[in-house]
């Protein structure tokens, strides 16, 4: 029995089905590989989010704001199509200072031009929008903080 099992894998055709084999084996093997390290980078990436809003709320607490609520669902609307389409929105924070109300996005990274960047300006106008009260835009790594308004233009 092992001699026609040499025979066929030292076969023509078996020489294809043994590399064909291994090569679906290598890549799901790779695949695995791959799932389990991009698991790994989503809860490092989770822990320093975690981190950084502790952090956040200590600075902001230290900046003289009270921190009303942590991660608040505010209800938006939009009309789809005629539609009026109700969605929620999730900052990091609702915080209060000198009677003043804002909303908080929290970023890890250090760039202070990160206000410069088109989705990071989208979703601080949607918290706005949405909240009808400014946004404060806290970078944690160098704790820099930037008041944004959605001006009021008059005609």
């Amino acid at each position: 029995m092992l001699e026609q099992f040499n025979q066929y894998i030292f076969s023509e055709y078996g020489l294809l089905v043994t590399w064909l084999l291994g090569v679906l084996i290598g890549a799901l093997l790779i695949h695995r590989l791959n799932k389990a390290l991009s698991s790994f980078r989503g809860k490092k990436r989770q822990k320093q989010g975690i981190k950084a809003q502790k952090k956040a709320a200590r600075l902001l607490k230290k900046n003289g704001f009270k921190i009303i609520e942590s991660e608040p669902r505010i209800q938006s609307r939009l009309m789809i199509d005629g539609q009026i389409v109700t969605f929620e929105i999730t900052p990091d924070f609702m915080v209060e200072r000198d009677g003043m109300k804002y909303t908080v996005e929290v970023k890890s990274q250090s760039d202070k031009n990160l206000i410069h960047q088109a989705d990071v300006r989208r979703q601080l106008i949607e918290y706005i929008k949405a909240s009808h009260v400014p946004c404060i835009l806290l970078t944690m790594q160098d704790q820099f903080m930037t008041e944004v308004e959605w001006p009021e233009f008059e005609e």
